[in-house]
């Protein structure tokens, strides 16, 4: 197939793929490669891979107790405790809460379903919010619609407001504390694919990222000028 004698620099349709301009990449098909391929042909850089936003766990806390309205903490809380995405927390049924067997019910992505701990603090917070707000069935966190859960751009911009009231520099979503949640159970001694299994990850490789981001071994691990002992005067 002959090569197309025109270099389009248009990135429309494409939006997001790369960091890497459409000049720069029709630059170097005509310059560098001598070649006129439109910009389509052209292989988009990889992003850069980016480590997850964490918080300690002072942080959770202190960001928790700025979230103003009751059932947006509990929302974030059982972000936090869970590991959920935002878009399963928001459509938790009552009847997900096995009490009974302290178990979370979950259908994830591609309706897939999982199952995750309890954490019997939340369950203590969920009972207090439920005799509390007595939110209609069937969902645990009912949004303005009737008969329609809390949208997920509603947690979103609770946990922004939280996180500007909390004043906390670090960019707080909903999905950062399923970034905390992971890496703190990582911390406190889980194995990997336990946590794989909680996170409902397909692939390990996924969940092998936060353990670039474990503070406990991390500050563990000594530099090598401590084993030096000491820095040569000026």
């Amino acid at each position: 197939m002959s090569a197309p004698t025109s270099c389009t620099c248009s990135n429309a349709g494409r939006p997001g793929r790369s960091s890497t301009r459409p000049s720069a990449r029709c630059g170097f098909s005509t310059v560098t490669l001598q070649q006129n391929w439109p910009l389509a042909r052209l292989p988009y850089g990889k992003r850069p891979k980016r480590l997850p936003c964490v918080l300690s766990q002072e942080q959770v806390l202190r960001f928790l107790t700025a979230v103003q309205r009751p059932a947006h903490r509990m929302a974030l809380a059982t972000a936090y405790a869970t590991g959920l995405r935002v878009s399963e927390v928001v459509r938790v049924r009552i009847e997900d809460i096995d009490s009974a067997r302290m178990l979370v019910h979950v259908c994830g992505k591609g309706n897939k379903e999982r199952i995750v701990m309890l954490s019997s603090v939340l369950l203590g917070a969920l009972r207090t919010y439920r005799r509390v707000h007595r939110p209609p069935r069937p969902w645990l966190f009912p949004g303005v619609k009737p008969g329609r859960p809390i949208h997920s751009k509603t947690i979103q911009r609770a946990c922004r407001d939280a996180r500007r009231a909390a004043g906390l520099t670090k960019r707080v979503t909903p999905h950062a504390l399923r970034h905390c949640f992971a890496t703190h159970l990582l911390e406190a001694g889980t194995d990997i694919r336990t946590l794989q299994a909680l996170l409902g990850h397909a692939q390990l490789s996924t969940t092998a990222l936060y353990t670039h981001v474990q503070r406990r071994l991390v500050t563990a691990t000594k530099s090598p000028l401590d084993l030096i002992g000491s820095v040569p005067a000026a």
